[in-house]
């Protein structure tokens, strides 16, 4: 009965997002801010056209919301090699509305999606497409659906179906590039699917990849996070339980539980780790009972006997809020709200550093980022934020956050780097400007729902040279997955470069 669906959902995933799950149904049968300091100008990369404020240094600066002039809200959002940010979000007459857009030079075009995907999950494969796997048809009915988008063609590839149709389940990539598919509601609407799937892409030029049911069953709720150890296996948290996944015999260990559940529209976020890979995890905010919770909860993948910990708290319990992690290490709490699924919005956005575990609040955003919100970190250094179908919310609008480090000197520039690289191999990265004297790999984002599937920060170990940086790919591709990946040099004080593309692995 929807009733009782709706009893048994609400603990899980909030009783605003139970509601409008019900509703579906019955239509279908603290820490204070920084001292100001003076402002400078922004160096080169910031944000062209940021709306600069006093002490953008310091707790940096949003640009003034665009409106993009199509129909497409960005529910979901993903970043290519091509630097172009595909948003998709509900559908029109049954077919979901995209619109592929150049945050460079402000410019895009809608590129009309095949069928309802939105409400699927969304991730980068190793040749630089992206694999959407399911939707809503219509919420929460799950769809069958398989879709290769290609951003260089922008033409949509059908791909064998997932027979019990998915809503809301999440997909990962593995260390041998294909993509771990879990979760999500079936074609009824109502049951979950159990099914553990896997995903092999097709061959360098091909269009048609395989799908395979791999392991026992396993049944989770909406959603569930995904993170690839460094040993290959994979870290899987759901509510308050988690897991551990083997790919080399798809068998399920369960792990310690958290202290208490995480919450519906819970962020999470892989923490910083050295070049050897990071085995740590944190699960942030998250409603509980239809209320935001301020609480975050800590991880070690390496030390599993230690169990979980809990974090600082934020200065305001939210959920629904995208944490994006950042070239130096830190990561960006953007928008959010307290209560259901848009109510009491959070619009400060707030720093996280990992090195003392604590939360600053810095600039004030514009619109409303909410239920249905995505942001992301761009090659330039910037985040875009996008999203927010509500009333009241920022919908077709996007606008971009110009953390302090791009107000507080010069940049450091990559004159010269390899285009890929392998596992292990070293290489050359010449610099002018400013001394660099760190690099990192920034996984490009693809995010929904407050779920990142794709972002992770790899520290990469250098020497300094009279030219620039004598750099070292990652060692396995259980550190860094076969893909894509934004490489930016940083000074000693944090401050980076614009990102030059490479590809890692074969």
């Amino acid at each position: 009965m929807p009733t009782e669906r709706y009893r048994s959902e609400a603990p899980t995933i909030g009783l605003d997002h139970a509601c409008e799950h019900l509703q579906a149904k019955k239509w279908s049968h603290t820490h204070k801010a920084p001292a100001m300091r003076a402002t400078r100008q922004p160096s080169s990369g910031a944000a062209e056209g940021a709306a600069l404020v006093t002490g953008s240094e310091t707790v940096g600066s949003w640009s003034s919301a665009t409106d993009l002039g199509t129909k497409t809200v960005g529910i979901s959002a993903v970043l290519f090699h091509t630097g172009e940010v595909l948003l998709f979000g509900k559908s029109t007459g049954g077919v979901t509305v995209s619109y592929l857009y150049d945050p460079a030079t402000g410019t895009g075009h809608e590129v009309q999606s095949p069928v309802n995907i939105w409400c699927g999950s969304v991730t980068p494969l190793s040749d630089g497409r992206m694999l959407s796997v399911g939707g809503a048809n219509p919420v929460p009915k799950g769809t069958v659906n398989l879709w290769l988008f290609d951003p260089v063609t922008e033409r949509w590839l059908r791909q064998p179906d997932t027979p019990l149709g998915r809503y809301y389940p999440t997909s990962t990539r593995l260390a041998d590039g294909r993509i771990l598919i879990t979760a999500g509601t079936q074609l009824n609407g109502t049951t979950k699917n159990p099914t553990v799937e896997v995903y092999t892409p097709p061959p360098p030029g091909g269009t048609t990849g395989t799908l395979e049911v791999v392991g026992p069953t396993h049944v989770t709720n909406y959603y569930p996070w995904q993170w690839l150890m460094p040993d290959g296996k994979v870290l899987q948290v759901d509510g308050r339980k988690d897991y551990v996944l083997n790919p080399s015999s798809w068998s399920w260990a369960t792990l310690p539980l958290l202290p208490s559940t995480s919450g519906a529209g819970a962020a999470g976020l892989m923490l910083p780790g050295g070049p050897a890979g990071s085995s740590q995890v944190m699960t942030i905010g998250g409603l509980v009972k239809g209320v935001a919770q301020n609480k975050t909860f800590k991880y070690d993948y390496a030390r599993p006997s230690a169990g979980w910990s809990i974090g600082r708290p934020m200065p305001t319990g939210r959920s629904h809020m995208n944490v994006v992690q950042v070239p130096d290490g830190s990561a960006f709490g953007i928008g959010g709200n307290s209560s259901g699924l848009y109510a009491q919005e959070q619009k400060q956005t707030m720093a996280y550093d990992p090195a003392t575990d604590t939360w600053t609040n810095m600039a004030i955003q514009g619109p409303r980022r909410a239920y249905h919100s995505t942001a992301l970190l761009l090659p330039d250094g910037r985040i875009m934020s996008a999203g927010d179908p509500g009333t009241g919310g920022g919908r077709q609008l996007v606008d971009f956050y110009s953390p302090p480090y791009l107000f507080q000197g010069p940049r450091p520039q990559i004159a010269s780097a390899p285009d890929a690289v392998d596992y292990g191999d070293t290489f050359t990265i010449a610099t002018s400007g400013p001394t660099a004297t760190q690099a990192v790999l920034m996984a490009p984002g693809s995010i929904t729902h407050a779920v990142e599937m794709n972002a992770r920060r790899v520290e990469l170990a250098v020497t300094k040279t009279t030219t620039g940086l004598t750099a070292t790919a990652p060692p396995t591709a259980g550190v860094a997955p076969p893909g894509y990946y934004m490489l930016f040099t940083l000074t000693a004080d944090g401050i980076p470069s614009t990102a030059s593309w490479v590809h890692v692995g074969p």
